[in-house]
């Protein structure tokens, strides 16, 4: 058996095969062994493109993606850090589309935050279904196309211009990525729950990159990156140093040390808030968790590489409220993962994709291991509504476990993550909670993106708030016993 598998695989790795010839074998080997072990014979890195960034894998440059700003366990990012382009060009990246829930391509700018540059102020993004595949190819996101046909080619144009004020402006499958005044230019490409879940590209191959010269000269591989790849690709750095995480600035002095002292902002009752951009998140740390002006309606602008495509609301925790955190709500409908899958449906959902997430602090922006849970993996009773169960590993309950109708979420052993001068945790009681809507559709009235300002979370969302408590011990939530999903 052993060797069939191996025969298999090679014969993927050394043919030049599409694939959906992967994807094929995975549903294949799902069938026999209850688990797609294939994974795609496809580079993770280029000297284009750094990566993968990813909770499960180090990056190339040995680097933990674990710590990229609060990352999702189920989407993977990779970076493209470049100079200015030459006068006159403009580059262009083709690539197959992946086998998977979503993809996007996100071009990030440097703005100011609390008087320091900070990267990844969203710029511009093209979602899946905004692309236009090549002559002869599909388009496997839209509802109604085929999910594995083997021509599923595009080419995006990115160009060294801000976007375009006037939407009706913008050239199709163009990325308006700005002209990179305040340092080099970035883009991500983002690829969202595979069909195969080892297989973080989605059975595709990275774009390839080509830059056309205002000489009509085109450069590829090596020489394109010779010619516009910045010198640093590492990943980018949290969003603070832990000596201003730490600062009385970020701590919020004596509004924090009067409301909250011992408890790094965060009130007794969990206050979720949509992320709205960086100065009204880190206004939320300087004022106890909550926001100090709560009928006032934040401009959107994201940061912390934040996607476009991705509407967010968080809190924060304390284990020094209760041990275990459970979260009720009903979940929104959501487009199907599955190698089964054949077509996409034309039956509209809610959003894309939504999760929940775990992270530390400001200073590390870590995921633990076992941090997030997306929409397909959480257990839904017959009215659609879910339970999460977060906590320690060792303050998990017996009956937080699926087939109680119950999911577990990490809450981490590292707090904040900061250290002091011995290698001591300083605040191991902290931990975040993140949930994530992607492509909410419009009619959907209790998304995220529709909350205005933070005064009206709970009456925008009504049945889709994720209802927050604390238990002090695990013993309080193993006394509800075990309700299996439809008893």
């Amino acid at each position: 058996m052993t060797n069939f598998l191996n025969s298999a695989v090679t014969a993927l790795v050394v043919q030049p095969c599409h694939a959906r010839v992967v994807a094929s074998l995975a549903v294949a080997m799902t069938g026999l062994f209850g688990a797609p072990v294939a994974q795609a014979a496809n580079a993770l890195s280029t000297c284009f493109w750094a990566g993968p960034i990813s909770t499960t894998q180090s990056t190339a440059l040995g680097e933990d993606g674990s710590r990229f700003l609060f990352p999702e366990e189920r989407a993977t990012y990779w970076l493209a850090r470049y100079n200015t382009l030459p006068a006159g060009s403009r580059l262009m990246l083709t690539r197959e589309f992946a086998y998977a829930r979503h993809e996007s391509i996100n071009a990030y700018k440097t703005t100011i935050a609390m008087g320091v540059p900070r990267k990844g102020m969203p710029m511009d993004a093209l979602a899946d279904v905004e692309i236009t595949p090549l002559d002869g190819s599909i388009n496997p996101y839209v509802p109604g196309n085929p999910r594995y046909d083997a021509k599923r080619m595009y080419t995006v144009t990115v160009l060294p211009v801000d976007p375009p004020a006037d939407k009706t402006a913008r050239k199709g499958n163009t990325l308006y990525a700005g002209p990179g005044s305040d340092g080099p230019s970035e883009i991500l490409l983002r690829v969202y729950a595979p069909d195969v879940e080892t297989d973080l590209l989605g059975g595709t191959a990275l774009p390839e990159p080509k830059l056309h010269l205002a000489d009509g000269k085109v450069l590829s591989g090596a020489a394109l990156c010779k010619a516009i790849s910045a010198a640093d690709q590492s990943m980018p750095k949290p969003l603070m140093t832990q000596a201003e995480w730490l600062s009385p600035m970020a701590l919020g002095s004596e509004t924090n040390t009067a409301k909250c002292p011992n408890t790094r902002g965060i009130p007794p009752t969990p206050t979720w808030r949509r992320f709205f951009n960086t100065a009204n998140s880190l206004s939320g740390t300087q004022n106890c968790g909550l926001d100090p002006a709560p009928d006032v309606a934040p401009p959107v602008q994201g940061g912390f590489y934040s996607t476009i495509h991705n509407n967010y609301i968080s809190t924060g925790i304390h284990r020094s409220f209760g041990k275990v955190v459970v979260i009720t709500g009903k979940s929104p409908s959501f487009r199907k993962t599955s190698a089964q899958l054949k077509t996409v449906s034309k039956e509209p959902t809610q959003v894309r994709y939504w999760s929940m997430c775990t992270g530390e602090g400001n200073s590390t922006t870590a995921t633990p291991k076992h941090g997030c849970v997306a929409d397909y993996q959480i257990p839904l009773d017959r009215e659609g509504r879910y339970t999460i169960v977060v906590s320690r590993a060792a303050d998990r309950p017996v009956n937080a476990v699926n087939k109680c109708g119950v999911v577990w979420l990490n809450w981490g052993d590292k707090g904040d993550g900061t250290l002091d001068a011995s290698g001591a945790l300083l605040n191991p009681d902290y931990g975040v909670l993140i949930m994530r809507q992607m492509l909410a559709d419009d009619g959907y009235a209790h998304a995220i993106k529709k909350i205005g300002k933070n005064a009206d979370v709970v009456t925008v969302m009504g049945d889709y708030y994720p209802k927050t408590e604390y238990l002090a011990t695990k013993a309080e939530f193993e006394s509800r016993g075990c309700a299996p999903l439809g008893k």
